[in-house]
């Protein structure tokens, strides 16, 4: 039985920083999301893609739904392939009812975002898995530190019906991210349902700083573990690029503060890939960050 997927806005909610260099992508046809929906990463304006020959170039729109210097181009995707889930409705259908499909022969699923301003990128992908059940698929960010990841099966708490995210970050020094899916180099279809960028350079405190909350860290980045020095209401959590919770504090703080250890580890003991994480900690609507980097 084929269970529908519902992704609400539950990614960082990043709201002060200007977006001029973050971007929501639907590959598609017909609607794109709405603005006011995140998906699992950052809420604002979609822009919708079809088959781009490979001379040519999209202008993309930022979050803030202004006019960008980014282009968007690709190699590799032949074909928008669209369904009628039932069981997806709104915004949701408008992500994961069609994607832009390619057959792996004789190159993957490509997409490249030019015209970036360098600096530090959060990447989540939407890959469809394949077309044969004994296969997954691959999706793999350019110049991360993350190697490529198996998308499909039973990939533990992020895949739902046929549709899986997978979350990456990457530094870009030459203005442009490339993007993969598939890297079999066999004759069989993968494909992404869309992909979101969001600009972390420059963000330590990306969200709004609630009144006498407090947060630190150290030493940061590292590939040991950080010490975190934190007061306010509510627990400390350890949020990946995309909104989810790898990692929490038991109990809450108090106004006398509290320390804490982070060693790299999700909830379940296993250690996270090298990228961009965030401490957050906060028991209102207003909740404090900051950025946190791990080495391999």
């Amino acid at each position: 039985m084929r269970i529908g997927i519902t992704l609400v806005a539950a990614g960082l909610a990043i709201a002060s920083p200007a977006f001029a260099q973050s971007f929501n992508v639907d590959f598609g046809s017909g609607n794109a999301p709405g603005a006011a929906y995140a998906a699992v990463g950052a809420s604002g304006a979609w822009n919708l893609v079809g088959v781009l020959p490979p001379a040519q170039r999209q202008s993309l729109i930022s979050l803030q739904g202004g006019p960008s210097n980014a282009r968007i181009y690709m190699i590799g995707g032949t074909a928008l392939l669209e369904s009628d889930d039932p069981l997806t409705t709104g915004d949701d259908e408008s992500l994961l009812d069609d994607m832009l499909i390619g057959f792996n022969d004789p190159v993957d699923v490509c997409v490249w975002v030019e015209g970036l301003t360098n600096g530090t990128y959060g990447v989540v992908l939407y890959a469809m898995t394949p077309n044969e059940a004994a296969r997954t698929c691959r999706t793999r960010v350019d110049d991360s530190p993350q190697p490529p990841t198996e998308v499909g099966g039973a990939w533990p708490g992020q895949h739902e019906e046929l549709v899986t995210y997978s979350t990456f970050s990457v530094g870009v020094t030459n203005g442009t991210i490339g993007l993969h899916s598939g890297l079999w180099g066999a004759n069989f279809q993968s494909g992404l349902n869309g992909l979101q960028l969001v600009d972390l350079s420059g963000t330590s405190a990306p969200l709004d700083v609630p009144e006498g909350a407090s947060l630190r860290t150290y030493p940061n980045p590292s590939r040991a573990a950080q010490r975190l020095e934190w007061r306010g209401a509510g627990p400390l959590e350890i949020v990946d690029v995309s909104g989810r919770v790898v990692w929490s504090t038991p109990g809450v703080a108090t106004t006398e503060g509290r320390i804490t250890r982070w060693d790299g580890t999700d909830r379940a003991g296993r250690r996270v890939p090298a990228g961009v994480y965030f401490a957050r900690v906060g028991g209102s609507e207003r909740t404090e960050a900051i950025k946190l980097i791990r080495l391999d």
